[in-house]
């Protein structure tokens, strides 16, 4: 009897890892093109003007064209101005398996998005020496690539949403309205990648609420299927 039990619980316990290695989420991809699709359009009729940059401040010591300019920069009020496309970058659309703790699984589709040709505009203040300037920049980013991770607590049911932007492309400089002799300056001062924590604040408070509220109420996770042929 012992022996048989043993020979059952073998037999049991390998069929178990037979099920868990082929365990997948149906349809993972059009869920996630939905879910990206749905929280973007909100974004979007929300206006992008509330993607709002953080207040950035560069002090100046620098001789430029021969011209020795002292001072401090403020780009202020900064926010996005449009957004020319949006799209899913394919091979990025995956499910993931992970454990939690001792008993629990989360499956977790995901993929990145990127965010094509972001302009950005800042009210500019230039105190150059002793005197202050106005102006208005506006620098275009060609791609913001951001990633949606929505995974599902299998014991709990529990349904979250985390959103990471993940990378920030640049070749273009800051262009300056005005155009005079101080101006022409401004870019050489900015830092692109000063956005980033902006960029970070939008993922952390504005897409990912969003993605959550329509991944717990809008959509319906995708459904699990056990000993399924590995789909796309």
């Amino acid at each position: 009897m012992k022996l048989v039990f043993l020979i059952n619980f073998i037999s049991c316990l390998f069929s178990v890892c037979l099920t868990v290695r082929n365990v997948r989420l149906v349809d993972h991809r059009s869920y996630l093109i939905s879910l990206i699709q749905k929280t973007m359009n909100r974004v979007e009729e929300a206006g992008w003007s509330n993607l709002k940059i953080h207040d950035i401040a560069v002090d100046m010591n620098e001789s430029i064209f021969g011209v020795q300019y002292t001072g401090h920069l403020d780009f202020k009020n900064g926010f996005v101005v449009s957004v020319q496309s949006m799209a899913i970058v394919e091979h990025t659309i995956q499910q993931m398996w992970m454990t939690i703790g001792e008993n629990t699984t989360s499956a977790q589709p995901q993929a990145t998005m990127t965010m094509n040709n972001v302009l950005i505009g800042f009210d500019v203040t230039a105190r150059v020496n002793e005197e202050d300037h106005y102006f208005t920049g506006v620098i275009l980013y060609p791609t913001i690539q951001i990633q949606f991770l929505i995974p599902k607590n299998l014991y709990t049911g529990e349904i979250t949403a985390r959103v990471v932007a993940t990378a920030i492309s640049h070749n273009n400089r800051l262009q300056m309205l005005p155009y005079n002799h101080i101006s022409r300056t401004i870019p050489y001062f900015f830092t692109w990648n000063s956005i980033a924590d902006s960029v970070t604040e939008w993922s952390d408070h504005v897409f990912a609420p969003i993605a959550q509220d329509i991944a717990r109420h809008e959509l319906a996770f995708p459904t699990i299927c056990y000993n399924c042929a590995v789909v796309a």
